[in-house]
């Protein structure tokens, strides 16, 4: 379950996305082939968000869905926060659709792999690469009844504070879990489960933190999204309060 922004599809959509760790990747299935004809193809992959929101993935040059972005590079990402509500169509998804490509950005790889540290076996093969997502345009439904079409921009965060955080952020998740009583297990005892002790702070942008513990993974949004790195802090603290 998320936070959500009733008159905010945008912020809502953007939440789903990055308390996501996986979706659904649809694209177009490859012309010359004889088993699909150029069907739609519809693939599971796991995911992160960068710092200004646009998805990020690993896939591997052998898989169908990475042949197929050879043709076309044009996909569409299903992200939904269906678990806990009884009825799944009451609940907030979005479908986010743009052209995906491959970057050497390390940063994007320190983020997804902090999410998926399973990925850190296959990651460094050379028929696996990271992708980031150019979005185009996105259909947010908020439950039965709400459907709203957004232009990609709309789903980015402003340029400079997503990059304030990003170079600040392994310095800041260093502060964090560092002492005997770091601040994730604060937070993740208080906030998520107080049956788990031993929290650790992954990742941070300018609207949540990550947090990690065992194979339990959860993205706690701030109160008001942080301009800088002071601001960061200080919103990981007031979440602590």
């Amino acid at each position: 379950m998320i936070r959500e922004f009733p008159k905010q599809p945008a912020a809502t959509g953007r939440l789903v996305m990055r308390q996501a760790r996986k979706a659904v990747l649809a694209g177009i299935g490859h012309k010359a082939s004889k088993k699909d004809g150029g069907w739609p193809r519809a693939s599971l992959v796991t995911t992160a968000c960068d710092h200004d929101g646009p998805p990020i993935l690993l896939l591997s040059d052998i898989a169908l869905h990475s042949r197929d972005l050879k043709d076309d590079n044009r996909v569409s990402l299903l992200f939904d926060a269906a678990d806990g509500h009884a009825n799944p169509q009451q609940a907030p998804r979005i479908s986010v659709m743009g052209r995906v490509k491959k970057t050497k950005d390390t940063d994007m790889g320190r983020r997804f792999l902090a999410r998926h540290p399973g990925a850190t076996l296959y990651a460094p093969f050379g028929d696996f690469n990271f992708f980031r997502m150019e979005m185009a345009c996105a259909h947010y439904v908020g439950g039965i009844g709400i459907a709203v079409w957004l232009e990609g921009k709309e789903l980015l965060l402003p340029s400079r504070p997503a990059q304030t955080v990003r170079r600040a952020e392994v310095g800041i998740l260093e502060e964090m879990n560092a002492g005997a009583a770091p601040i994730p297990r604060l937070l993740g005892r208080r906030i998520v489960s107080r049956r788990d002790k031993h929290w650790r702070m992954i990742g941070l942008d300018p609207e949540g933190c990550e947090l990690v513990c065992g194979q339990g993974f959860h993205y706690l949004p701030f109160l008001k999204t942080a301009k800088n790195s002071a601001a960061c802090r200080r919103a990981i603290r007031d979440l602590a309060k």
